[in-house]
């Protein structure tokens, strides 16, 4: 009784361990399933540790068919088991049956456990054993492969993000600065375009303007080289001494001249007085008034002459101003010059004018001449009259109309002579006011021609300092340009890596879905081989 009891327990139990192998190995078997399936499709199959994983786990599936070998093995002797146990139990109820005992027990507990024969003892611990040592020993390497791959899928993604993210912001960084430089290079070469245009205008402008300045100047220094070829050595080594001469030959010049002006007009009053005189005496003298006629007559030629000589001294001394003109010293600028004729052409005007109005002057002596020998011919009739009246009375009314005509005569000549005096005082004075001015202006003009080479100078400086900067700019463009050649390079290469990680990745992929299918054929024939191994 007590070993069919035992019996009874030992194959419950073995019955037990059998259906939890059998539910492990199922188990298992899904497990190994899934981490297969997940770890090929991240895995880098050109990696030498994916090709050690890879042989690794080509061991785990032999070792897999072994433990499904031994696993058939097993299942042969549970059967084994299973039909000695079925051969026990009908002993056991002939036993009963012989002995007269109630088997119900023994019936019941034989119904609920399913038709298996009972083995030894001890062969079903020992294959138990066996088996689930490298199930742990199978689970303990998935796990730790797991383990593996994970951490080093995870180092690889993060380096590849990183990675890009570095050279994503590099890039950025690289474009930027190369759009700033840029814009700051347009900015600088606009700018310098624009200055050295202005500076170009501002040449051709005073290209322009230098060949008229250049011809004037050539006449005006041909004429000046031929009227200091007239003077002497000493006038050009002391030009200085030379002016204050001929200043003072002017000025005692101009004293003569109104001298003999103020003599010629009082000697003129002179003969007006002597004419009056005479014109008193006609009625007692005839011959006597005849010579006084012819004395006027005399007198007005030498006005003329004395005129003739004014005008000849105005002349020379316009000459002798010329002289002192061109006698300036030699170290004036070209633009000074220039300006200088400008100016002297204005004072040629007024000069001009001048003469103009010392010749309506002379046409106003024309006028006093012929008003004159209007006089002098009323006079002849007067005398004429006075010859055919001398034997008669000159009658007191007659005489006194006579006074009065020779007063209105002399009021006259009196007005011409005063007006004669202003007209050559004002003569003198606008001389000496145009002489200053003429000084003045020459002055302007040597300042202003030192200012324009001045600035001509700042101007070539200014322009030749921008010619420099620009060359500058110039080099640096270049230099930029072939750092954009450079960065050009790098992102082909850039592009090219890229080109290949992303080849590398698509290979990647296909291996990935190769392993995946191979996977997939290595799970169904496992699925072959599991049900065929516990059915065989």
């Amino acid at each position: 009784m007590k070993q069919n009891a035992e019996l009874q327990n030992k194959v419950t139990e073995m019955t037990e361990k059998l259906s939890a192998s059998e539910e492990l190995v199922l188990e298992l078997q899904k497990e190994l399933n899934y981490i297969v399936k997940e770890k090929l499709g991240q895995g880098e199959p050109h990696s030498p540790e994916f090709l050690s994983q890879s042989e690794h786990f080509a061991e785990i599936v032999l070792e897999y068919e072994r433990q499904c070998q031994r696993v058939k093995v097993l299942y042969d002797q549970n059967r084994a088991l299973r039909r000695e146990l079925q051969r026990l139990r009908l002993q056991l109820q002939e036993s009963r049956a012989e002995t007269g005992l109630p088997a119900r027990g023994l019936s019941l507990q034989g119904s609920s456990l399913p038709e298996r024969p009972s083995p030894s003892p001890l062969v079903p611990t020992f294959t138990y054993t066996e088996m689930s040592l490298p199930v742990e020993q199978l689970q303990e390497q998935l796990q730790e492969l797991k383990v593996q791959l994970e951490t080093k899928i995870n180092y690889y993604k993060e380096q590849l993000e990183l990675m890009q993210k570095n050279f994503e912001r590099e890039r950025k960084d690289s474009e930027e600065s190369f759009k700033a430089e840029m814009h700051k290079m347009e900015d600088q070469k606009r700018d310098l375009e624009e200055t050295v245009a202005k500076y170009w205008a501002v040449i051709s402008s005073l290209k322009e303007q230098k060949p008229m300045w250049s011809l004037e100047l050539e006449e005006r220094f041909e004429v000046d080289q031929a009227r200091v070829g007239q003077h002497h050595t000493e006038d050009i080594c002391h030009p200085g001494q030379q002016l204050d001469q001929e200043g003072e030959e002017l000025r005692t010049q101009q004293h003569q001249d109104r001298l003999s002006l103020r003599k010629h007009m009082n000697k003129l009053c002179r003969e007006k007085v002597e004419e009056l005189a005479e014109i008193a005496e006609l009625t007692m003298l005839s011959e006597k008034s005849k010579e006084e006629v012819s004395h006027p007559n005399v007198k007005v030629h030498q006005l003329g002459y004395e005129l003739t000589g004014h005008k000849a001294g105005h002349s020379a001394q316009l000459q002798s101003q010329r002289l002192a003109e061109a006698e300036w010293p030699r170290g004036a600028e070209v633009a000074a010059r220039l300006e200088y004729h400008q100016k002297h052409a204005a004072c040629w005007m007024e000069v001009e004018l001048l003469q103009q109005q010392l010749k309506a002057s002379q046409e106003k002596l024309l006028e006093a001449k012929a008003r004159l020998s209007l006089a002098q011919t009323q006079h002849a009739l007067q005398l004429q009259q006075a010859k055919a009246q001398m034997n008669n009375m000159v009658s007191k009314q007659q005489f006194e109309q006579l006074q009065t005509t020779l007063r209105e005569e002399q009021c006259k000549t009196q007005q011409l002579q005063e007006s004669l005096h202003q007209q050559a005082e004002q003569t003198c004075r606008q001389l000496v006011s145009i002489q200053a001015e003429h000084e003045h202006l020459l002055q302007a003009a040597v300042e202003q021609a030192e200012g324009l080479e001045h600035s001509l100078r700042s101007a070539e400086a200014v322009l030749a300092e921008r010619a420099a900067q620009l060359r500058d700019a110039q080099a640096q463009l270049s230099r930029n340009k072939l750092l954009i050649e450079d960065l050009r390079g790098e992102n082909r290469g850039f592009a090219v890596a890229l080109q290949a990680a992303e080849l590398k990745q698509k290979s990647t992929e296909e291996k990935n879905q190769l392993l995946e299918e191979k996977a997939s054929a290595l799970k169904q024939l496992i699925g072959k081989i599991t049900p065929a191994s516990l059915s065989g």
